[in-house]
């Protein structure tokens, strides 16, 4: 039995994301699968989301740094036993075909790790209708966004996969037993686990090396996302699934200035380590360690930057 689980944070008060979140929600009700919430709101902001249907956790941190993948493993321990699969999915996306679900898991009888969309397309500022089971209508305002499936990618490929081709977020799938064995690699804090998960399932480690936003970060923190992506790699073996499915990311700010990338150039240029930098509060998330304050103003002028594009 599959489940999904999402995180949720918004500490610059996006007058989107809530929204995008309720219908998030409501899509997602229509499949009849159970979604897993983490809610986590930065200093005494007040939490946003009134539970209905989900299952809902709510904390908070003092430090101001991206979580995601931190708040899906705490996700994850807490995950009741009976889900053998787990989807963790970006909770501003639909698709437009229905009984999704069942293509997941479909996928999930020959991979452990499926990325379950073939095209994505980034809606628009503005509004959106569905119309019956297969089609939606956009009433936003400027041009849609298309982008293959880093997964639709890998499956076809000739030769590795380039890091650039494809999107390397939004959804991914896998069976349980590889998720509790192997975790979320949960120590980017600048907002670019997802590139750092897909390459390690790929065995693409060279993207380190090939990107100067990332090639000149100290060789043990290299070493420690290794000893993290390289059991993964033993155990993908390569084998990335998809499915031939259409996901739709609803607008939440201007996708061409949101570089999660050029921002992770902040781990090299301020010798981050996660063992240095972060370590764990009372309620199981990161906190920083030691004063850095070079990449701690760095990533709060990141979050003050997308509240100013929105």
């Amino acid at each position: 039995m599959l489940a999904i689980i999402s995180s949720y944070f918004n500490p610059n008060k996006c007058p989107y994301r809530l929204a995008n979140y309720q219908r998030f929600r409501q899509e997602l009700s229509k499949e009849r699968i159970p979604l897993f919430t983490f809610e986590l709101a930065f200093g005494d902001a007040e939490f946003e989301i009134k539970a209905e249907k989900e299952h809902l956790t709510q904390t908070r941190t003092n430090d101001l740094m991206f979580q995601k993948e931190r708040t899906l493993n705490l996700l994850l321990e807490s995950l009741p036993s009976e889900y053998n699969n787990v989807c963790w999915m970006d909770c501003d996306l639909f698709y437009v075909q229905e009984q999704w679900v069942e293509r997941v898991e479909k996928e999930l009888e020959t991979y452990k790790v499926v990325q379950p969309f073939s095209w994505s397309v980034c809606l628009p500022f503005g509004d959106w209708v569905k119309l019956g089971s297969s089609h939606v209508q956009s009433v936003g305002q400027g041009p849609c966004n298309f982008r293959r499936s880093f997964g639709y990618y890998h499956a076809h490929r000739r030769q590795y996969t380039n890091f650039h081709e494809g999107h390397v977020g939004y959804i991914w799938a896998a069976h349980r037993d590889f998720l509790d064995k192997h975790k979320f690699y949960d120590t980017i804090v600048t907002g670019c686990g997802d590139l750092f998960m897909a390459m390690a399932c790929a065995g693409n480690f060279g993207f380190l090396d090939f990107d100067p936003c990332l090639n000149n970060m100290r060789q043990d923190t290299v070493n420690h996302f290794y000893d993290w992506g390289t059991p993964v790699h033993e155990d993908v073996d390569q084998k990335i699934g998809y499915t031939e499915d259409l996901i739709l990311h609803m607008w939440h700010g201007d996708l061409n200035k949101r570089n999660y990338l050029q921002h992770s150039k902040t781990l090299q240029n301020f010798d981050f380590h996660p063992d240095e930098d972060l370590e764990l509060d009372e309620n199981g998330l990161w906190k920083w360690k030691r004063e850095n304050p070079k990449l701690h103003s760095y990533i709060k002028n990141m979050f003050d930057k997308q509240k100013a594009e929105t």
